[in-house]
């Protein structure tokens, strides 16, 4: 071996965990804080845009009355996670990384609490 072929191997293994993003499997977290209708804070993990949603911005009453909406039902409780990841590897990240929008927010979807339905979608009322 080489000492070329010894340092471009000494880089790629320096990069690597930098292309893995561990931990963020999807799962159960805790919202932390919701922030507007559309982005959440989780714990230990970060800012979540959530795939999907578009709701106006909080300088309008709309927007504070989303956001209050989305905190009554998930802030402070655990909502079952799930990441978006890219379907194939490009200039941004490696197939199967999470994405992430022009802002740096993770994004993924979000269900609430067992039994309570899922955000973004139609509940009946009863």
């Amino acid at each position: 071996m080489t000492i070329r072929t010894f340092i471009i191997l000494t880089i790629i293994l320096m990069l690597l965990p930098t292309c893995i993003q561990p931990g963020l499997v999807d799962g159960w977290y805790r919202v932390h804080r919701v922030v507007d209708g559309d982005t959440i804070i989780l714990t230990n993990v970060g800012r979540l845009r959530l795939q999907g949603i578009d709701t106006p911005e909080l300088d309008t009453p709309a927007g504070i009355a989303a956001r209050d909406e989305l905190a009554a039902r998930i802030e402070g409780k655990a909502v079952r996670i799930r990441f978006a990841r890219r379907k194939r590897a490009s200039g941004s990240g490696p197939a199967g990384s999470v994405i992430t929008d022009r802002y740096g927010r993770l994004l993924g979807s979000v269900a609430d609490p067992p039994g309570t339905g899922a955000l973004g979608t139609a509940t009946p009322e009863k």
